[in-house]
C-alpha cells in the first residue's frame, strides 16, 4: 500500500487531483481500495495491466 502523496507524485500530478478524479474512477472501476495503510491495487488491476501476483511486491 502507498500513500496518496506518493501515487500523485509518481505520475506528476498534484495531490487534488488524484484524490478528485483518478482515485473515484480507480475505486468504481474496482482497481483501487483504500486500506488504513494507503491505497492498493486489486487483483482486478493487477489482471487488468497483466501484472502476475509474485511481481506485486516489485516497484515496476
Amino acid at each position: 500500500p502507498v500513500g496518496v502523496e506518493t501515487i500523485a507524485s509518481s505520475i506528476s500530478e498534484d495531490k487534488q487531483t488524484v484524490e478528485e478524479f483518478i482515485e473515484p474512477y480507480l475505486l468504481r472501476l474496482g482497481f483501487l481500495k483504500k486500506t488504513s495503510r494507503g491505497r492498493q491495487l486489486t487483483q482486478k488491476a493487477l489482471t487488468h495491466l497483466k501484472i502476475n501476483k509474485k511481481e506485486e511486491n516489485s516497484l515496476f
